[in-house]
């Protein structure tokens, strides 16, 4: 189950940063369902472009509970593979409603990365 559906919305400081995704700007959501391998090769995707899609300049993940791992090891892997330098790192605890109605806190991670890698200078 998504967990949108799980849990509802989520409020917090993150809503405003995530709606500035624009052309040069990409947002991924990440969660536990899928590994960092799988995650690396779409960072990797975002930021060296496709034959389609020309690379994003600025690229965000964000991450949920247990997907905040995934996000530090994605942007660290980024970093080394000489991708993307991190520009900022955001945390939070926002409130997420659960589908009896309760609402609890849950930790949230936004690590926003620039693109050094060579498609994105073109």
């Amino acid at each position: 189950q998504p967990f949108s559906e799980r849990f509802g919305p989520v409020s917090g400081s993150f809503s405003k940063a995530m709606a500035e995704e624009s052309e040069d700007v990409a947002l991924m959501k990440i969660t536990a369902k899928k590994n960092v391998a799988f995650y690396m090769r779409a960072a990797a995707s975002f930021l060296r472009g496709t034959e389609d899609k020309k690379p994003v300049k600025e690229l965000r993940l964000t991450a949920l509970g247990e997907a905040i791992g995934i996000v530090a090891s994605v942007a660290s892997r980024c970093e080394k593979e000489e991708l993307a330098v991190i520009k900022e790192v955001k945390t939070d605890y926002a409130d997420v409603q659960t589908s009896s109605g309760t609402t609890r806190g849950c930790a949230q991670l936004q690590v926003v990365l620039l693109n050094t890698s060579s498609g994105a200078k073109a």
